[in-house]
């Protein structure tokens, strides 16, 4: 472990979530009709946005900064194979620029995972004032 790891609860607290988006993410991505909003970009944001939070969560989540950092550039290869795979979901094409949205989150969750550290670690050390002090 790091000298500075978030608190045990927050570690799990944290690890729930980044497991609940893992599991969505693939199941929305193998979906044959996702039926998610695709007009001016915003499924391109929602790719950036969902690969951001899968980047930067094992950070807060686990530990180990290694075991962060190669879960986080795990989800590169994910991204790109998960785009491969929808070439066999009927209804569902391969598209270069959710690759590309789906690189930028992980590289913005890579570029953020340490303040997020930092934050999960206030988190979890912040005590509130007893009452009457």
């Amino acid at each position: 472990m790091d000298r500075e790891t978030p608190a045990p609860v927050v570690r799990r607290l944290v690890a729930s979530a980044w497991s609940v988006l893992l599991i969505a993410v693939i199941v929305l991505s193998l979906h044959p009709a996702p039926g998610l909003p695709t007009g001016h970009g915003i499924d391109k944001a929602l790719h950036l946005v969902g690969y951001f939070f899968l980047a930067v969560l094992p950070f807060a989540a686990f530990g180990r900064w290694r075991l962060a950092l190669g879960l986080s550039l795990l989800m590169l290869p994910l991204g790109i194979g998960l785009e491969f795979v929808q070439d066999m979901i009927p209804g569902r094409v391969r598209e270069v620029m959710d690759m590309a949205a789906n690189g930028a989150g992980v590289f913005l969750g890579l570029c953020l995972g340490r303040p997020a550290r930092r934050l999960a670690v206030r988190i979890g050390t912040h005590h509130p004032p007893h009452p009457g002090d």
